[in-house]
């Protein structure tokens, strides 16, 4: 068990640690070095985690002054307590952000892993709460955590980089990546601006990998360039603004670039993962997003509903994954199918017995509901239902009705 130095800080009522002077670039006007003083909150070679507890006043943040005195990698978990949703960021001692999280150590907590130089750096933890947010914080150098149960670690770099050719560009690993080096996936995150190009050796051939940028309010474009410099693969827009490669096949051993673009040129951070493709989990997210019907071996298995004679209803949980049904017709007809919900925007997709899309419906008629009309011929059809947008909520009813000409 590793020992925790404790420090109790807050912004209602001060500590004798806490100073009042312009901090960071004047960031704030108080704040607590960790140590309890500037000589004693030196973080390099430290042996033992700060242990701080903070309060987050309504609209502001809570700043902790920490020193590096030779460069290093800082890790800080912040977690509201009991419940809340923090968010984190760190400061130089110009009051240049240089790293940031929401939501990374899961449970809504903050979590950043910074590679950073010498210096005097403030974190300020900030609140999406409408009250006063309790948090504790534990920092450190980021080799005496024990990662357990959290997401992996995300590698921030500070100072501003070079792109692709660039002496200083920066590196998602230091050594040669391989099928070893990811199982877990490499994350860095940084402003566009900043980072605007990430490098990776590749040490084994044939080796498969996803590489995905998101960002909570940029628009990020990735350009991945292969060993002799040529694009490989350009996306933007993957996953609504976010972005996504997919290498199934590269061209052999060598070095790799990915350039990095905001599109939005809001200066936000872009998190920029490299990771091993996973034909299985891909799989799956494509059934999710109906780009085809589940087949016989995949885990994903529709409900029958039984033959449409006349007309049969169903409903399923508005979710942004897929809801599958199947139904067959006894003889062709006129198959009209809608997606109806109060609280969502469906999507439905319909597939043949071949596993073809016949049909697609979303925002009919001027509002979000579905609607299909499609001349079937006898058989067995696939209905995927999903809800389109973030946080859907209710039911999505889907109503399908069969007719046939008059005689």
């Amino acid at each position: 068990m590793r020992l925790v130095l404790t420090v109790l800080a807050t912004c209602a009522a001060l500590p004798a640690a806490a100073e009042e002077a312009p901090f960071c670039g004047g960031i704030s006007l108080v704040g607590s070095w960790v140590g309890g003083a500037s000589e004693t909150s030196d973080l390099t070679g430290a042996d033992q985690l700060v242990d701080l507890a903070a309060r987050v006043p309504i609209a502001g943040h809570a700043v902790h002054l920490f020193s590096l005195s030779e460069p290093g990698t800082v890790r800080a978990d912040i977690r509201a307590v009991p419940d809340g949703d923090p968010y984190a960021a760190i400061y130089d001692e110009t009051g240049n952000e240089v790293a940031s999280d929401d939501d990374s150590g899961g449970d809504l907590g903050a979590r950043i892993v910074a590679d950073l130089p010498a210096g005097t750096y403030c974190l300020a933890s900030r609140s999406y709460e409408t009250s006063i947010l309790d948090v504790s914080v534990l920092l450190g150098p980021a080799d005496l955590f024990e990662y357990g149960d959290l997401l992996p670690p995300t590698r921030v770099v500070a100072p501003e980089t070079g792109g692709c050719g660039a002496d200083d560009v920066a590196l998602f690993s230091e050594t040669p990546v391989d099928a070893a080096t990811l199982e877990t996936p490499i994350a860095m995150t940084a402003p566009a601006a900043a980072q605007p190009a990430l490098q990776f050796a590749l040490a084994q051939e044939d080796l498969a990998m996803t590489i995905t940028a998101v960002s909570e309010t940029g628009d990020p474009l990735i350009r991945l360039r292969g060993p002799s410099g040529e694009i490989l693969e350009e996306n933007d827009d993957f996953d609504g603004l976010n972005a996504r490669i997919d290498l199934r096949d590269p061209p052999g051993l060598g070095v790799y670039c990915v350039e990095v673009e905001d599109l939005d040129d809001g200066g936000t951070p872009i998190t920029v993962t490299l990771g091993a493709f996973d034909p299985v989990a891909e799989r799956l997210r494509r059934l999710a997003r109906m780009d085809f019907a589940p087949g016989p071996d995949d885990p994903v298995q529709p409900e029958h509903l039984g033959e449409l004679q006349t007309e049969l209803v169903a409903t399923a949980p508005s979710s942004q994954d897929a809801i599958w049904f199947t139904m067959d017709l006894p003889q062709g007809g006129l198959m009209v199918l809608e997606a109806v919900a109060t609280d969502a925007d469906p999507e439905l997709r319909i597939f043949d017995r071949a596993g073809r899309e016949v049909a697609h419906g979303d925002d009919s008629f001027g509002s979000f509901d579905s609607f299909v009309a499609y001349r079937a011929a006898p058989g067995r059809y696939t209905i995927g239902v999903r809800a389109r947008g973030d946080d859907p909520s209710g039911e999505i009813r889907l109503l399908a009705e069969r007719f046939v000409p008059a005689q």
